[in-house]
């Protein structure tokens, strides 16, 4: 088993660096593109004809240039991969969560803090990371941020009692909204209208991936040398993104381009719609982790056993990986991403309530869906949040979804505690997609009302 991971972090490693080396051998050989906004030199709108050269276009898919492929992509590739490791770690506590409660935690409400405690220092760390982000630039904070992930998953790992795995998930938790926050402003500076929505989709089907390989590995590994390896070893994705990172030549580009001030905060008329959405995206995104957090447990009552609960579980994480990036597609050809969003938000919540029915199918189904409204609904804050306003506006955002996703699914497990029923923290998450629907249409009308703005391009 130590041979296994010694070859997971290999590759990963090496697929990190051959993303690094594909930035640095496009920039020898003189591409160099463009943010990713407004046409600029050699941009040619969709539909336009590209001469014999290969110019790319700015609003298609990548294509090839003077025998470069846009290096925004190979960028996105190298982001992707480390938001991956975020869900991996992410879901190690839930995922080894039986063999945490009593050594570790006392019942599975403290579990469920444990889970979601994660993200409470996104409450905490969004707004001064993005103001230190706009400072300071992305290259120094993901590196930070990272550190932070390596440095509190190895508390985890070796935590004697409750309040050093809480102090470990603090700081892990604290790096991870930092390096969300600078992955998400990232893609949203290089890609814009339909591209933005593609790009990211694929940021987004990253995490589930990294979720559900968690789920998949990380049992049998507890089960063979103990859930403290099993932890350890789900920090190895996030050190491996933390070298890639730190021997590339990532953001310093942007930081010499840097500006002295921190950015503007939002107009006063966007705050109402952007709290509104941030809340619907925290209830989607909590009720995905309970899910995944707690239907193992109910599984395994069913008769699925402790590994095959895992395998079940993880449908609902491996679905929304094939979708994710078609989600702006599809929202298009339905006509509005806000009317879209919110029915497939609606079929996932009824397809947690009927679990029961057929699990496995259900599971599956219940993942595809959120694959499809993934990618539409957090491209949203795009549309009131100018450039300039982007880090602190995104900062605003991610409190909101921090505090969602730390209190929301240590509920679910105080539910799960005074029902007695394993179903419960399952059904509480129906309630918080149909929570979720109404968020996204409530943005709809108050940026409609308060904005004013023309039909934008993902509508």
């Amino acid at each position: 088993m130590e041979i296994f991971w010694s070859m997971v972090a290999s590759c990963w490693l090496s697929f990190l660096w051959d993303s690094a080396e594909g930035q640095r051998e496009a920039a020898a050989r003189g591409c160099r593109w463009p943010a990713g906004r407004g046409r600029g030199p050699g941009r040619r709108r969709v539909g336009e004809s590209v001469p014999a050269g290969g110019t790319m276009l700015a609003s298609s898919p990548p294509r090839w240039r003077d025998g470069c492929m846009d290096r925004r992509w190979t960028v996105l590739a190298m982001l992707v991969a480390v938001r991956v490791s975020m869900g991996v770690q992410f879901q190690s506590v839930g995922s080894v969560g039986a063999m945490l409660v009593g050594p570790v935690v006392a019942d599975f409400a403290a579990l469920g803090v444990l889970i979601g405690l994660s993200q409470l220092p996104g409450a905490a760390v969004a707004l001064p990371g993005g103001w230190l982000t706009a400072r300071l630039g992305d290259r120094r904070a993901l590196l930070g941020g990272l550190g932070l992930m390596v440095l509190g998953g190895a508390v985890l790992a070796r935590a004697p009692g409750f309040e050093v795995a809480l102090a470990g998930r603090l700081v892990a938790g604290a790096g991870s909204s930092l390096v969300n926050l600078v992955l998400t402003k990232g893609v949203m500076d290089r890609f814009a209208g339909a591209e933005l929505t593609v790009a990211m989709g694929w940021l987004l089907a990253a995490w589930p991936v990294g979720i559900a390989l968690s789920l998949v590995l990380l049992p049998p590994l507890a089960m063979e040398a103990g859930w403290s390896a099993a932890l350890l070893a789900a920090t190895l994705p996030a050190l491996a993104g933390l070298l890639a990172i730190w021997g590339t030549g990532y953001g310093r580009a942007a930081a010499a381009r840097r500006q002295a001030r921190p950015g503007l905060w939002p107009e006063r008329r966007a705050w109402a719609p952007l709290l509104v959405l941030a809340v619907g995206w925290a209830g989607f995104n909590a009720a995905l982790v309970i899910v995944l957090g707690f239907a193992p447990a109910w599984l395994a009552e069913r008769g699925y056993g402790v590994a095959g609960a895992g395998w079940v579980a993880s449908l609902a994480g491996w679905g929304a990986v094939p979708l994710l990036p078609f989600g702006g597609w599809a929202a298009a050809r339905a006509g509005s991403v806000l009317r879209f969003s919110a029915g497939v938000a609606a079929l996932m919540a009824a397809s947690v309530a009927f679990l029961p029915v057929a699990p496995l199918s259900l599971l599956l189904l219940y993942g595809l869906l959120g694959g499809l409204a993934g990618g539409p609904m957090v491209s949203l804050p795009a549309t009131i949040l100018p450039p300039e306003r982007r880090s602190l506006g995104l900062g605003v955002f991610y409190t909101v979804f921090g505090l969602g996703m730390a209190g929301l699914p240590a509920l679910a497990g105080r539910v799960r505690d005074l029902s007695g029923d394993a179903f419960a923290p399952l059904g509480f998450a129906a309630l918080l997609l149909g929570a979720s629907v109404l968020s996204v249409l409530g943005f709809g009308l108050l940026r409609d009302r308060l904005l004013r703005p023309g039909r934008v391009a993902e509508e």
